[in-house]
């Protein structure tokens, strides 16, 4: 009881002394919006990131393969970093992000050697979801008082799991368990504003 009451106190005195902004990132196929909150040398940095994808395969020679693919996916999740003030205007910061991961990828195929004599066309959808971890380390300049712009890069690791649905014209469905491990790296230029 002494340990949360020891937190509770920690928390309200924190965010007495807080301060409260937004934050975006953005490429052709990615965007996230932060709301980071900065109290002491802490940032919490609450956040959703979607990104989305559209890829259609051509060829010259007729093959099986995928002929068309959608992709989307939704993080949520909170960062937690340690900042650093080495310089005037120079803010460096380290931890990690923690999100909830939802995917969604949906390929169209054609197998032109399927066997039936007719050239054979199905549709595969993935609906996974799971965790994501990602330890960064970002760097800001603040341009004016509250505006900051900076870069942050990471190491993702992320394991996911769910259902695989394969419908072909001809023949049965298919639903499969599946899971996923991916790891990589991440990399965002973000603008901070501070109310």
């Amino acid at each position: 009881m002494r340990a949360l009451v020891a937190i509770v106190c920690l928390l309200v005195g924190l965010t007495a002394r807080a301060e409260v902004g937004i934050g975006v990132s953005a490429t052709s196929n990615d965007a996230t919006i932060y709301v980071p909150v900065t109290a002491s040398r802490f940032m919490f940095e609450p956040y959703i990131r979607y990104s989305d994808r559209e890829t259609e395969f051509s060829t010259s020679t007729p093959v099986s393969g995928p002929v068309e693919q959608e992709y989307g996916s939704y993080d949520v999740g909170v960062g937690i970093f340690r900042l650093l003030q080495p310089r005037d205007r120079i803010t460096v910061y380290y931890g990690g992000r923690v999100a909830y991961v939802q995917q969604k990828i949906e390929s169209s195929y054609v197998d032109l050697f399927a066997g039936t004599g007719n050239p054979e066309f199905f549709i595969e959808r993935n609906d996974l979801d799971g965790y994501s971890v990602v330890p960064s380390l970002g760097l800001t300049y603040s341009v004016i008082d509250r505006l900051l712009i900076g870069v942050e890069v990471g190491w993702f690791y992320s394991k996911m799991d769910g259902q695989q649905f394969t419908d072909p014209t001809f023949g049965p469905a298919t639903d499969l368990h599946q899971e996923v491990t991916d790891t990589g790296t991440r990399a965002a230029f973000i603008v901070r504003f501070f109310f």
